[in-house]
C-alpha cells in the first residue's frame, strides 16, 4: 500500500523526499543554488475530468484528477515558488470521447491555459495519422519534441523539434524528447514514407554533443517508457533527470540510475511528478533534489473555476451525445492480470467475432482499456473500454495455420490475449512462451489441422500481426468495417438487463474446469509497446 500523507490541503504519495546527490557540493552565499521545479505529467490520454485513483488498494478508490484539479495545483505550485517548468511526457489526447472527438484540440486547449513548457511526443499521438499532429503542433503554445523521430515525406512540415532550452534563473535546461522505437508497431496508420523512427541512445548522445555548452542541466522527456528509461540511463552520461511517460508506472521516489534520477506518474490526469532541484552556479552542477508524487485532489477549494467552466463549455456537445444509457449491467466484468482468460476480454473477442461473423476471434488484453462496473453502462463506458478506433477484420486459416499463429500470440512474454466463446486453450504454466500449449480445441474437439476457420480480431491487432510475423507466414485479414466499439454497443445494448455467462478460455494443464487459476499473474508489458 502506497503512504499517503496530508501537506498543506495537498495528498502525497510518500512524503518530500529530499535526495542528497553523491557529487553534492558546498555552495554558499553569495553563489547561493537556483532552485528550479519541474512538474511532469504523462499518459494523459484525454482524461478532462477525475477518475478513480485506481492504484489504491481499496474497493472504492476516490476520485481524483482532470485539467480543473491540475490547472489548481499548478498555479498554487507557480504562487509558491518562482521558476516552476511544467512538461508533458506524450500520448496526452488518445482514449476519451473529448480527446478522440476533437482530435486533442480539447485536451490541448487546457494544456495551453495551464501553460505547459514542452511535450514530447507519445505513440497515441498518431493514431488518426500525422496530420491531426501537425494541426496540433501549430496550435500548441508550446514546443512538441522527439529527437529520435523524423520527418520523411517532403510534404510535410517540420512540425516537433529534437530539444528545447528553457532558462530559469540563470540556467540554461537542456529538455530532449523521446518516442518509443516501436512506434510503427504500436501505431495502427503506417507511417512508413512520412517517418521514421531511430535509436533513443544515439539521438540523446547526438543532441547532448550537438548542443554542448548550451546548456548546464539535462531532463530526457521520454515517452519510450520505464524499462527503457532504466536503459537509458544506464547507457548515456550526463542525463540529469528523465521525465518519463508510456509504461504509465507512478514512482512514488525517483528511481536512481547512476547519476540520472527518472519520474514517473499514474498517468490519466490523476497525479503529477514534482521534482525541485538546486543548481550551484559556482560549481555548474545539480545539488540536492526534492521529490513528491502529488496526488491531484478534486474537491470544492481544490480546483480551478476558470478552467472547470471553459471545460464545461467545451464539452457540451460530446458530453450529451455519450452519456446515454444503453443497459444496466447485472454484475461488472473485469480485465484480469494472467494467462487465464479474462470475462470482459473474453466478451469483447465475443462480440468481434459475432461482428464478424466468424468461428471463433481473439483480443489483445492490453487493448481493453477499462473494466466494466455494475450498474449504468454508457456510450462513454464502452467508449473507455474500447477507445481506438479498431474495426472488426477476419480472415480464412486451416487449422495448422490458426494453431502456428495462436503459438506466436503466446510466444511474447509479458502479452495476454483472450478467445471467444468455444475456444478452450490448455497449457501448461511451467514452460515459456509457445511451449506453453499443450491443446488447442474448438467446440469441443481439438483443432482439425485441414479443416479451414473463419478467425477475427481487432484491426490493430491484424496490422502489428502483419509486421511481426515472417512473411512467408503472414496472415491476410480483411476489413469488415465494423468498429469494435459498435459491436460491443450492439452486444451490449441487445440486453438491456445486460449480464454475461464467462467460461474460461485458457487454463492450467490438470486445473479442474471453473477452479481458481494455478497460474502466476503476469504484469502487462507496457514499457514494450501497448500502451
Amino acid at each position: 500500500m502506497k503512504s499517503i500523507v496530508e501537506k498543506n490541503g495537498i495528498r502525497i504519495l510518500a512524503g518530500g523526499l529530499v535526495f542528497l546527490l553523491a557529487a553534492t557540493v558546498s555552495c554558499v552565499r553569495p553563489s547561493a543554488p537556483a532552485r528550479i521545479t519541474i512538474v511532469g505529467t504523462n499518459d494523459i490520454h484525454g482524461v478532462l475530468w477525475p477518475v478513480a485513483a485506481f492504484w489504491r488498494e481499496t474497493p472504492d478508490p476516490p476520485p481524483v484528477g482532470g485539467f480543473a484539479a491540475l490547472s489548481y495545483y499548478v498555479n498554487r505550485v507557480r504562487e509558491e515558488r518562482e521558476n516552476v517548468i511544467v512538461l508533458d511526457a506524450g500520448d496526452f489526447f488518445q482514449g476519451t470521447p473529448e480527446g478522440n472527438l476533437s482530435l486533442g484540440m480539447i485536451p490541448l486547449a487546457a494544456m495551453n491555459r495551464i501553460g505547459y513548457d514542452a511535450l514530447a511526443l507519445g505513440n497515441h499521438e498518431f493514431d488518426f495519422g500525422v496530420e491531426p499532429v501537425v494541426e496540433l503542433a501549430a496550435a500548441a503554445d508550446f514546443p512538441f519534441l522527439a529527437a529520435n523521430l523524423k520527418v520523411v515525406d517532403p510534404a510535410l512540415p517540420d512540425f516537433f523539434r529534437d530539444y528545447a532550452i528553457i532558462e530559469a534563473e540563470g540556467v540554461r535546461i537542456l529538455v530532449i524528447g523521446v518516442i518509443t522505437p516501436n512506434l510503427f508497431y504500436v501505431t495502427e496508420p503506417d507511417l512508413t514514407g512520412l517517418l521514421s523512427v531511430g535509436e533513443v541512445e544515439r539521438a540523446v548522445s547526438r543532441v547532448m554533443e550537438e548542443t554542448a555548452g548550451e546548456w548546464e542541466v539535462c531532463v530526457v522527456l521520454s515517452h519510450i517508457g520505464f524499462e527503457g528509461d532504466r536503459e537509458l540511463a544506464a547507457a548515456v552520461e550526463g542525463i540529469d533527470f528523465i521525465v518519463g511517460g508510456h509504461s504509465h508506472t507512478g514512482l512514488t521516489e525517483p528511481v536512481a540510475v547512476g547519476s540520472t534520477l527518472i519520474t514517473q506518474t499514474f498517468g490519466r490526469n490523476t497525479t503529477v511528478s514534482v521534482l525541485t532541484f538546486g543548481f550551484c552556479r559556482r560549481e555548474g552542477s545539480v545539488t540536492t533534489v526534492d521529490y513528491e508524487l502529488i496526488e491531484l485532489d478534486y474537491a470544492e477549494g481544490t480546483r480551478d473555476p476558470e478552467m472547470e467552466a471553459f471545460l464545461e463549455e467545451a464539452t457540451a456537445e460530446i458530453r450529451a451525445r455519450m452519456d446515454v444509457e444503453i443497459a444496466r449491467a447485472a454484475e461488472g466484468l473485469n480485465r484480469g492480470r494472467d494467462l487465464k482468460s479474462s470475462p470482459l476480454g473474453s466478451f469483447v473477442a465475443d462480440a468481434i467475432r459475432e461482428a464478424a461473423g466468424a468461428d471463433l476471434a481473439f483480443q489483445n488484453r492490453a487493448g481493453v482499456r477499462a473494466d466494466l462496473p455494475a450498474g449504468a453502462v454508457t456510450r462513454r463506458r464502452v467508449f473507455e473500454i474500447s477507445p481506438f478506433e479498431n474495426t472488426a477484420v477476419a480472415a480464412e486459416l486451416t487449422g495448422a495455420e490458426l494453431a502456428e499463429l495462436i503459438g506466436h500470440l503466446f510466444r511474447r512474454e509479458g502479452y495476454a490475449h483472450d478467445f471467444s466463446d468455444g475456444v478452450l486453450i490448455t497449457v501448461d504454466p511451467d514452460s515459456t512462451g509457445a511451449d506453453r500449449i499443450v491443446e488447442i480445441s474448438w467446440e469441443g474437439r481439438p483443432l482439425r489441422p485441414d479443416r479451414r476457420y473463419r478467425v477475427a480480431t481487432n484491426s490493430f491487432l491484424a496490422a502489428s500481426l502483419s509486421r511481426r510475423l515472417p512473411p512467408d507466414r503472414a496472415v491476410e485479414f480483411k476489413d469488415t468495417g465494423i468498429p469494435v466499439r459498435r459491436a460491443l454497443e450492439r452486444s451490449i445494448g441487445a440486453r438491456p438487463e445486460f449480464s454475461y455467462e464467462f467460461k474460461p478460455r485458457v487454463r492450467g494443464l490438470n486445473e479442474e474446469p471453473g477452479g481458481e487459476s494455478i497460474m502466476e499473474p503476469i504484469e502487462i508489458a507496457p514499457e514494450r509497446g501497448v500502451y
